[in-house]
């Protein structure tokens, strides 16, 4: 997490509410794991607590830099948008950063 670019409103442990997802994984590149993350139709094949995923600024699945998507977690209705997008580069440690969208619109059911 040090390499994430916080915005200083959001450093962690500074809001009300902070969640990092890490996991070791072994047997992909971080291209492969890079298109995992930012294709929201993959979200819900490997992440339990992912569905209702909707993009709200596009037709297809894959995030870009400001959009907004709603999604549940958890069983609650999230509308967030996408604040940070860093593919991998040169060996860098790919990211994004969402935060939940001004007036937390529902998500459809």
């Amino acid at each position: 997490m040090k390499t994430i670019n916080w915005p200083s409103m959001f450093l962690p442990g500074t809001t009300d509410n902070f969640v990092s997802n890490e996991k070791i994984v072994t047997g992909v590149t971080v291209e492969q794991l890079w298109e995992k993350l930012v294709d929201s139709s993959q979200w819900e094949s490997y992440y339990d607590n992912a569905d209702h995923i909707e993009l709200l600024d596009h037709a297809g699945s894959r995030l870009a830099f400001g959009d907004r998507f709603n999604f549940h977690t958890f069983g609650f209705p999230i509308n967030a948008q996408v604040m940070e997008l860093v593919a991998p580069t040169d060996g860098g440690s790919p990211h994004f950063m969402a935060r939940l969208a001004k007036g937390r619109g529902r998500c459809k059911q």
